[in-house]
């Protein structure tokens, strides 16, 4: 099953507001987890106690509508909140259903924590598989679950294979992994470097392609379209690749569904049901990242993603191109619908 989730930072007292506005719009738009981040910030230096005090009123709200409340943890919060690893259930007193482990601590501290009512988030981005596979054994995967770090400085994210590989290890052992997507306002808190400059739409479709089954957004104050975009991501199994059309050439291919072949050498090919005859025209050289219609097709629609240059073909019209990030992008998924995206001048 997957969810979708937001932040909350309790130490940006100046924006409490925005952030209980928020989490009532998520709620109804099917938003079902919050990450609080309570150390100090890139808007903010409250201390952790402060931000306890600031925040508990909403997280508890947020908790008693139903959903996940979970932040990060290290031995320096909990001196700070002075809480010892014996006493986590405190936080649940405070609006905080789950923890994530971070820094400081040994995988032993996981059953004491679940022993107390608590959930474990495992650091997904950091958890060997040997620890993994160890916990499964002894304590049910219901109570633990997984999510990355996010990376604020940018060029620091992960890598989208790391995030592949790493996600399909622990979510193939029934621990639900989750990722953080940036908003296209702050573009600062995601996983994944490669997400960094994209709509949060296509970076919550990416994150989901990787194996993924939890995507919060990372940022806070998310438009109300960047919420309903999100939240319609959870039943979308495709990609949405950006698509530069040539003007004046036949073929509108935009919001159909196609399944990917990648087999070929020289081009990522899609198909889609529902025939598109289109005659010949524009049948010129196909360069790498253009898109390419199979012409005087009858049966189905099948178009031609260039992964390399290849020469002019009769049965081929060159529609429109789609960039470097999109075709890296494209290889990740079975499947890809096509948006049309600032058409080239002739």
């Amino acid at each position: 099953m997957r969810t979708v989730g937001i932040t909350f930072f309790p130490g940006w007292r100046e924006r409490l507001g925005g952030f209980e506005s928020t989490i009532k719009s998520a709620w109804d738009m099917g938003f079902t987890e919050i990450f609080v981040g309570l150390g100090p910030g890139t808007h903010w230096r409250t201390p952790v106690t402060e931000a306890i005090k600031l925040g508990k009123d909403i997280m508890k709200r947020a908790q008693l509508m139903g959903y996940y409340v979970f932040s990060d943890i290290s031995p320096s919060i909990l001196s700070q909140l002075g809480i010892g690893i014996q006493e986590i259930w405190k936080l649940r007193d405070m609006g905080i259903t789950g923890v994530k482990l971070d820094y400081g601590f040994a995988i032993d501290a996981v059953n004491p924590i679940i022993s107390q009512g608590m959930y474990v988030e495992l650091n997904a981005s950091t958890v060997t598989e040997e620890e993994a596979r160890k916990l499964t054994e002894i304590i049910t995967t219901e109570k633990i679950r997984a999510s990355h770090n996010y990376y604020p400085v940018p060029f620091t994210g992960l890598s989208l294979e790391a995030v592949k590989r790493r996600s399909s290890i622990l979510e193939g052992m029934g621990i639900r992994v989750g990722g953080f997507i940036p908003t296209s306002d702050f573009k600062l808190r995601t996983t994944a470097e490669a997400l960094r400059e994209l709509p949060p739409k296509i970076a919550s479709q990416v994150l989901f392609s990787l194996g993924v089954s939890r995507v919060l957004i990372g940022d806070p104050f998310p438009t109300w379209k960047d919420l309903a975009e999100v939240s319609r991501s959870r039943r979308e199994d495709w990609i949405t690749v950006r698509l530069r059309p040539y003007p004046g050439i036949i073929g509108d291919i935009f919001g159909r569904l196609f399944v990917l072949d990648k087999d070929k050498e020289y081009a990522i090919v899609g198909f889609n049901p529902l025939p598109l005859y289109v005659p010949p025209k524009n049948t010129v050289m196909r360069r790498r990242g253009t898109v390419c219609l199979v012409n005087e097709k009858r049966e189905f629609t099948e178009v031609w993603i260039m992964k390399r240059d290849a020469p002019p073909d009769p049965a081929f019209n060159v529609i429109g191109e789609i960039g470097e990030e999109d075709l890296r992008l494209i290889e990740l998924s079975s499947k890809v619908v096509f948006e049309a995206h600032s058409p080239i001048k002739p």
